[in-house]
C-alpha cells in the first residue's frame, strides 16, 4: 500500500499539469480516495500469494515452499509497480490510465517491440525507479521463522478454519471495495474527485484488473422509440438531390498527427507554432468549437474516415466487430467512379492501419514499404517532407475524381525531425513544438507542389487530427478543450474565409464532405444534428445508435 501511494505522487510530480486543486485538502481528499482503490487492487494482486500461504500442509513449513511464496510474492507485486509506472510515461498521450484492452493493442502490433528502444532512453527513470521499488518489495519481504504444521493438533485446525474463514470474508470485502450493492468500479473513482482529477484517485493494476473481462457491448435503451433518437442522431443520410453531379470534385484529406489547436497561433492570438496552416485558416472555413472523439491514432482515423466514435474500451481497428461491414468516405465515393487512396509513412503493419484501410474500401494502400527506405526517422516511418513529395507524384498519375488521405507521422513522439532542420522551427516550452513547426512546413511545401497541379482548383481539402498531445497552455488543460483540435475545409475555387460556432468533430466529417461534393446516395454515420435540446439527452442517444450500427453486420 506505501508503494502504491508512492507511485501515486510519482504520478502527479511528472504529470501535474494535467491536474488541478484548489487547495491543500483537495490533494488529501484525492490520495485518501486512492487508497480505496489501491486496497482493491493489492488484495486481487496477492491472492495467489494468500492462498498458496495459508494451506494447512506440512510442505507448508519447508524452506524451498517458504522461497516459492516469496517468488510469488515479489513477481506478483513488481509487476503491479511496473504498471503503474509505465502509466507516469504514457499518461502525457492518452490522457487516461491504461486498460486492458490498451495492453492487448500492444501486443497484437509490433509498435512496442519497434519502439522500446527511443521510449526506454525518453523515460529511463521509470526503468530506474521500478528497479528500486523491486529491491524494496525483496528487502522488506518478511524475514520470520518457517511455520508450525497446522495438524499439529486439534485446537490449531480448529484455530486454521476460523481464520481462513474470517480471512476470505476480509479478502471479499476488500476486493468489492466494501459492502455497497455494486463492487468498486472505475467509475466510481469521480465520486471522489473531479473528472480532471480521477485518473489521480485510480491505479493501473485497478483499471487493468476490471476491464479485462470487458469483451460484450449492451445496447442501452435511453428513449423509448427511434425516432425520439433520430431527433438528435440520424445514422441514415437520405439524399434529397438524386441528380449526379456533373463535375466530380477530387477530395484531399489531411490528417497530422498530434496537431492541437493549442499550437496554432490562429486560435491563440497569434501564438503558435503553425504559421502556413495559420494562413490557410485565412482562406478557408474553420470552426471555433472542433474536436477530436478519441485520445489516440486508432480512434481518430475511424472518425475521421467512418464516422466511428470511440465509445469502447478497445478501439474499433482492434475490437471484435473489425470485420463488420461499414461505411465510410471511401467505400461511399467509390460508388460514383473515385480512386480511393490511404497514404501514411509508416512502416506498413503500424497500428493496423493498413488492414483498416482494406476494410474501409480504400483501394489502394501507401505506406513506407511502396516508398522505400529512405528518409527513415529512426523510429515510426518517412519524414512528412519527402512523403508528401511522394504523395503529390501519386496524385498526379491517378484516376480522377480521387479521394486519398494523408496521415502524418513526424509531429509523433520520439519528435524527430531531419538533421538538416535542426534549430531551423521554434523550440517552444515542449518537446512536440519543434516537430509541429516541421510538420507545418512540410505542409507548406505539400501545397506549393499541389498547387501547380492540374488537378489543384477541383479539389476540396480537409485538413484535420487525429487527436491532441502534450500540453503546457492552462486554457486548454480541461476535459473538453483537451480534446480540441483544427478541422479545415479549404477550396481553391472558394477561398473566402468563414469562421464558424457550429460544433464540428471528427464524426462530422465524412458526412459534411459527402455533402459538399454533391453525393446523391443513402450511406450511414453519426453526425450529430446540433440543436437546442439537451445536450446531455444527445450524448446518451450516440453510444445507443453506434452500438446498434456496430452489432448489425
Amino acid at each position: 500500500m506505501l508503494l502504491f501511494t508512492l507511485c501515486r505522487i510519482i504520478f502527479l510530480f511528472v504529470n501535474h499539469a494535467h491536474f488541478h486543486f484548489v487547495n491543500f485538502n483537495e490533494y488529501l481528499k484525492v490520495f485518501a480516495s486512492g487508497l480505496h482503490f489501491d486496497f482493491s487492487a493489492v488484495t486481487v494482486i496477492n491472492i495467489p500469494f494468500i492462498l498458496f500461504s495459508i494451506l494447512p500442509f506440512a510442505f507448508l513449513t519447508s524452506r524451498n515452499y517458504q522461497l516459492f511464496l516469496k517468488t510469488i510474492f515479489v513477481i506478483s507485486n513488481s509487476a503491479a509497480i511496473t504498471f503503474n509506472l509505465i502509466d507516469t510515461a504514457y499518461f502525457d498521450f492518452a490522457n487516461k490510465r491504461s486498460t486492458w484492452q490498451f495492453i492487448l493493442q500492444n501486443i497484437k502490433g509490433n509498435d512496442l517491440q519497434l519502439n522500446a528502444g527511443s521510449m526506454l532512453l525518453d523515460f529511463y527513470y521509470v526503468p530506474l525507479i521500478v528497479f528500486m521499488l523491486v529491491i524494496c518489495i525483496i528487502y522488506f519481504y518478511p524475514k520470520q521463522k518457517l511455520p508450525q504444521p497446522v495438524f499439529q493438533n486439534k485446537k490449531k485446525y480448529t484455530k486454521w478454519i476460523v481464520n481462513t474463514i474470517l480471512l476470505i470474508a476480509f479478502c471479499v470485502t476488500a476486493i468489492r471495495g466494501g459492502w455497497q450493492l455494486k463492487p468498486l468500479r472505475m467509475i466510481d473513482a469521480a465520486a471522489y474527485a473531479n473528472p480532471v482529477n480521477v485518473p489521480l484517485v485510480l491505479n493501473t493494476p485497478f483499471c487493468l484488473i476490471k476491464t479485462y473481462s470487458q469483451q460484450n457491448l449492451e445496447i442501452p435503451n435511453y428513449f423509448d422509440n427511434i425516432s425520439d433518437c433520430n431527433s438528435f442522431v440520424a445514422p441514415c443520410k437520405n439524399p434529397s438531390n438524386s441528380e449526379s453531379v456533373s463535375v466530380k470534385k477530387n477530395v484531399v484529406v489531411i490528417i497530422i498527427e498530434s496537431m492541437a489547436k493549442e499550437y496554432m497561433g490562429f486560435f491563440n492570438s497569434g501564438k503558435g507554432y503553425t504559421p502556413f496552416l495559420d494562413s490557410l485558416c485565412n482562406l478557408s472555413t474553420t470552426f471555433n468549437y472542433s474536436f477530436a472523439n478519441g485520445s489516440r491514432s486508432m480512434e481518430g482515423i475511424p472518425a475521421v474516415t467512418a464516422s466511428i466514435p470511440y465509445f469502447m474500451d478497445e478501439a474499433f481497428i482492434t475490437s471484435a466487430f473489425n470485420t463488420n461491414h461499414i461505411n465510410s468516405l471511401a467505400s461511399s465515393v467509390s460508388q460514383l467512379g473515385y480512386t480511393t487512396t490511404f497514404f501514411h509513412g509508416g512502416i506498413n503493419g503500424t497500428m493496423n492501419f493498413d488492414s483498416y484501410c482494406k476494410l474501409a474500401g480504400y483501394q489502394n494502400y501507401y505506406g513506407r514499404n511502396e516508398y522505400g527506405q529512405n528518409d527513415f526517422d529512426g523510429n515510426w516511418g518517412v519524414y512528412d517532407e519527402p512523403f508528401y513529395h511522394f504523395f503529390c507524384t501519386k496524385m498526379n498519375i491517378t484516376r480522377q475524381p480521387f479521394l486519398t488521405t494523408f496521415f502524418s507521422l513526424s509531429s509523433h513522439h520520439p519528435y524527430n525531425i531531419p538533421s538538416k532542420y535542426k534549430n531551423t522551427f521554434p523550440k517552444g516550452t515542449l518537446p512536440i513544438h519543434e516537430s509541429i513547426g516541421y510538420a507545418d512546413h512540410a505542409l507548406k511545401t505539400f501545397f506549393a507542389e499541389a498547387s501547380k497541379q492540374e488537378w489543384f482548383k477541383n479539389t476540396l481539402f480537409v485538413i484535420t487530427a487525429d487527436h491532441t498531445s502534450i500540453s503546457s497552455n492552462v486554457k486548454y488543460q480541461n476535459a473538453l478543450l483537451k480534446y480540441s483540435i483544427p478541422i479545415i475545409l479549404y477550396d481553391p475555387q472558394l477561398p473566402i474565409p468563414k469562421l464558424l460556432n457550429t460544433p464540428m468533430q471528427q464524426i462530422d466529417i465524412m458526412p459534411s464532405v459527402l455533402d459538399l461534393i454533391g453525393y446523391n446516395k443513402n450511406f450511414t454515420h453519426l453526425a450529430i444534428r446540433f440543436c437546442k435540446a439537451s445536450l446531455i439527452k444527445l450524448w446518451y442517444s450516440m453510444p445507443m445508435v453506434f452500438i446498434k450500427l456496430l452489432t448489425i453486420r
